[in-house]
């Protein structure tokens, strides 16, 4: 098992008073309890546990529900996926787009002059590296200002491609580099770190002093600047932009992945189409629908608890009394909660009317209904003040609901989570 770390030691009377609230006097005789003794401190540290991981789920499901995000949930299918494909967060309405992919984004690529296969080194000497835009002619070059000018050097007795390429690709300089080698040669590609027309590279060598015409030659087989080396590096690859059409409108893109083509929606062109592909994207209230019926399932968990004879920390007994209460006089005053299909019933749990809730989903509401939101604001209130999602209060050392026993199980657990031995 891995390591987690030391934790510092902590004193058994600091553990005392944090759990009674003022120094204890713990008795080794506590550690030996009888073992009924021990199921029932058990039993009530689970229960406290239990109903509080519930008040904390009910109030995150009520506030998820009151949320517009949640009631505009949508699905997106496309009719070419292999050359288009679409995801949607949310959407108000249901629509249909057409889009075509005139071209898909790539990265700039470019290919070295054959190096002898028994011979791969190159000149003394610098390459200088720069990260932009190139004419459609590759007759000017645009420096991309977020990509500062970089310089890779070779060095005596460090002149092979397969050093120059770590050297680049340990630069991180928005140029990735790889050496390739067959029976006829060994080559140095060159491919951009990003695709889109601005980051496309450029390299210009500068030969060390003293180095021979031949070294001089070697060298220059690496730079890639069409206008003034036309014998260097040779494009594989133009870098490009995505350019689609959607309903008529042209978006161009530097990735493959154009976010909101319209609100919400989001696409990934795989390849350039000569027809439209068309997306149909609806409303999804599917993630609504389930939280309903996660809320009275979750309100259900709470009653059997609060109702079961095992004791909780009582401060979080009255909480979840009251986000009871809460809800109950949620369903009695606010008719929009019945229209979910959820009801009260005479044993104090919540029902839900399933064919109601379909009903209610299938008009496609875009927003919470107002009681949702009124009583998300009520029981965040209520456990907010009753401290639910916070560890149970300090009890006093004097409560009758804290005897000894259970305050030296808590005392037990604590501290051997806390020197628990690493297993190597």
């Amino acid at each position: 098992m891995v390591s987690i770390g030391t934790v510092p030691k902590v004193e058994a009377s600091d553990i005392q008073t944090m759990v009674a609230g003022s120094a204890v006097s713990v008795r080794p005789s506590n550690l030996n309890a009888p073992s009924d003794s021990s199921g029932a401190i058990t039993a009530r540290i689970s229960s406290t546990g239990k109903l509080q991981a519930t008040l904390s789920h009910i109030t995150e499901v009520a506030r998820r529900l009151s949320q517009a995000d949640t009631w505009q949930g949508a699905v997106a299918k496309s009719s070419d996926p292999h050359r288009l494909d679409v995801s949607a967060l949310q959407t108000t309405k249901d629509h249909n787009l057409s889009v075509q992919v005139d071209q898909v984004a790539t990265a700039q690529s470019a290919v070295s002059a054959q190096f002898s296969p028994l011979g791969t080194t190159i000149g003394l000497g610098t390459l200088n590296i720069e990260v932009g835009q190139w004419s459609g002619s590759y007759s000017s070059f645009t420096p991309n200002p977020n990509w500062p000018k970089a310089r890779v050097s070779s060095g005596p007795g460090d002149t092979s491609l397969e050093r120059l390429r770590d050297r680049i690709n340990g630069a991180g300089i928005g140029v990735y580099a790889n050496v390739i080698s067959d029976p006829t040669g060994t080559y140095l590609i060159l491919r951009a770190a990003s695709t889109g027309s601005e980051n496309g590279f450029k390299i210009t060598v500068e030969p060390s002093e003293g180095i021979s015409a031949e070294q001089v030659q070697s060298l220059q087989k690496l730079a890639f600047d069409p206008p003034n080396a036309p014998h260097g590096m040779q494009v594989t690859q133009d870098g490009q932009d995505a350019v689609l059409q959607v309903n008529g409108r042209t978006i161009q893109s530097p990735t493959n992945f154009v976010e909101d083509v319209a609100p919400g929606v989001d696409v990934t062109a795989h390849q350039a189409s000569d027809k439209p592909v068309t997306i149909q994207v609806k409303k999804d209230n599917s993630q609504a629908q389930a939280l309903v019926e996660d809320f009275v399932q979750t309100f259900n968990d709470l009653q059997d608890q609060v109702s079961s004879p095992q004791a909780v920390e009582p401060r979080l007994a009255d909480t979840a009394q009251r986000v009871q209460a809460t809800v109950k006089s949620a369903l009695e005053r606010d008719p929009s909660l019945a229209a979910l299909g959820v009801t009260g019933q005479d044993n104090g749990k919540l029902g839900l009317d399933r064919s109601t809730l379909d009903q209610f989903m299938t008009a496609a509401p875009t927003d919470a209904p107002n009681g949702l939101k009124q009583l998300s604001r009520a029981i965040s209130a209520v456990t907010d003040t009753g401290d639910a999602s916070e560890p149970p209060s300090r009890p006093s050392a004097s409560s009758p609901n804290t005897s000894p026993l259970f305050r030296q199980a808590v005392v037990d657990q604590y501290t051997h989570n806390m020197y628990a031995e690493d297993v190597s």
